[in-house]
């Protein structure tokens, strides 16, 4: 697979593991790392996830079936200037990252989720 091709699979990971319930992410993130998948960037994600935003309802749907104390928590909230603020954390960490795209978010999310070798497993080091 190209960069683009596996940039587009580390996206789908949510869709590939509701269809395929016998794999796990550990196995499918092997596969996908394996096969050149470390040289994806944010950047990268951020660009399928543009040009395929339905990704982001299968990322959602991901995230309210996860029951781990520990796993990742992506809310939004309108702030002051009427604008949508999205914030990415560790459930019960500090520190969270905070965005003004809804893309940007989920691509950073994607990449902490598919343990991206130079994306920080803990937001800002926390």
């Amino acid at each position: 697979m190209n960069r683009a091709e596996l940039a587009s699979a580390i996206c789908e990971l949510a869709v590939y593991l509701r269809a395929h319930s016998t794999e796990s992410l550990a196995q499918r993130r092997r596969v996908l790392m394996d096969a050149g998948g470390r040289d994806v960037s944010i950047q990268d994600l951020t660009a399928v996830l543009d040009a395929r935003p339905d990704l982001i309802r299968s990322w959602w749907s991901y995230l309210e079936d996860q029951r781990s104390s520990d796993g990742w928590v992506l809310s939004a909230r309108t702030n002051d200037s009427a604008t949508t603020e999205w914030t990415l954390s560790i459930r019960h960490g500090k520190d969270p990252l905070t965005f003004t795209s809804q893309t940007d978010a989920f691509a950073a999310l994607i990449a902490r989720i598919a343990d991206l070798p130079h994306v920080k497993r803990q937001p800002h080091g926390s």
